[in-house]
């Protein structure tokens, strides 16, 4: 555990070393920072993702329940 947490810091210390030095343009990404801290966007998103799947479980769950009253109908056009 020790080691993975020295790579981890010495990656920040490398990338945060070209930073300040200015050989290389800062990459803008909207995905996770450096430090893995999620954005007030990202973490509102996900939120959003999991109460979908929910919603979509729950309405699989209840299709699976309850038996399908459409297979003997005919399609309608």
């Amino acid at each position: 555990m020790d080691n993975e947490f020295q790579k981890r810091w010495e990656r920040i210390q490398q990338a945060l070393a070209v930073e300040l030095s200015g050989e290389v343009k800062p990459r803008v990404s909207s995905g996770r920072t450096l430090f893995g801290i999620k954005s007030e966007g990202e973490a509102k998103m996900d939120e959003f993702a999991k109460q979908i799947e929910e919603e979509y479980a729950a309405k699989r769950r209840e299709e699976k329940e309850t038996p399908s009253q459409n297979k003997n109908t005919p399609l309608r056009e």
